[in-house]
């Protein structure tokens, strides 16, 4: 019984802390697009995108968002 309990306490620990970093990867994608939405037009440009594609590169590998990459460590 001991161990059954330590098993669940370890799992669900364990789902908190991958839940806690998909939700800090989410709150630093938005973070970065904002502060490049602030950016001119030519300095995008350098980067190699645009205005209208910000949001979308910033949390496209974002765990949150896409809820099958959560699971991935």
């Amino acid at each position: 019984m001991m161990v059954l309990t330590l098993r669940v306490t370890v799992r669900t620990l364990k789902t908190i802390v991958l839940w806690l970093g998909a939700y800090e990867y989410h709150v630093m994608a938005n973070r970065s697009a904002d502060r490049l939405r602030m950016a001119s037009d030519p300095e995008l440009k350098d980067f190699g995108i645009n205005r209208s594609s910000i949001a979308v590169e910033a949390h496209s590998d974002c765990p949150w968002c896409h809820k099958s990459k959560r699971w991935e460590t």
